[in-house]
């Protein structure tokens, strides 16, 4: 940098606005380098050359211990906007690298925060979606149960059988018998009434 080193610069930043969060840029990976950053009250410091998810992690880190309450509406912001994602791509193929690339954050730390704010893992959430598209398939179309499983996702049938009876207590062939003997149960009702 001409003129003035880095950790000048970091100096006279906190005299002007010290709690502004710092993460320093370094092309020299050197330990008095970091020392001096750290002295200058620097956050964190980051060495050349750049490793994008650790870099993420960092930034979000110090988001969430500089802004609190603000950065916590913030997490779940984009935890809502990864289930939303999730739900709008369940019929593909979405991994949790997938999902927290489209909240812009490292996968271990998404996976973390994913668990904290939902109360189950990303994989645990992503079955459940599935499940309910697959009961909602089974109740409003003619697939069968090789096909429903192949759009949402599942090469193998058995898989996406022995995963649905899981979730759901039943097989998907028990669930949509299940479902038509109360369509025909609520159609007959229906057609004595209009007697």
């Amino acid at each position: 940098m001409p003129g003035m080193k880095g950790t000048e610069v970091l100096r006279e930043i906190k005299q002007i606005a010290p709690g502004l969060g710092i993460i320093i840029l370094t092309g020299y990976s050197s330990e008095d380098v970091a020392i001096e950053a750290l002295k200058g009250h620097a956050d964190d410091y980051i060495e050349k050359p750049i490793d994008i998810d650790k870099t993420k992690e960092m930034i979000n880190s110090l988001l969430d211990k500089k802004s609190g309450v603000v950065s916590t509406n913030g997490m779940m912001s984009k935890i809502d906007k990864a289930k939303c994602f999730m739900e709008r791509n369940c019929y593909k193929k979405v991994s949790l690298a997938d999902a927290a690339a489209a909240v812009s954050l490292s996968p271990k730390y998404f996976s973390r925060i994913f668990k904290e704010a939902v109360g189950k893992g990303f994989n645990e959430y992503r079955s459940e979606i599935r499940v309910r598209e697959a009961k909602s398939l089974l109740k409003r179309s003619g697939l069968n149960i090789d096909q429903i499983a192949h759009k949402i996702g599942y090469e193998n049938t058995e898989s996406f059988t022995r995963l649905f009876k899981s979730e759901a207590g039943q097989t998907p062939t028990g669930f949509r018998k299940k479902y038509s003997r109360k369509v025909k149960a609520k159609s007959k009702r229906f057609k004595r009434r209009r007697r």
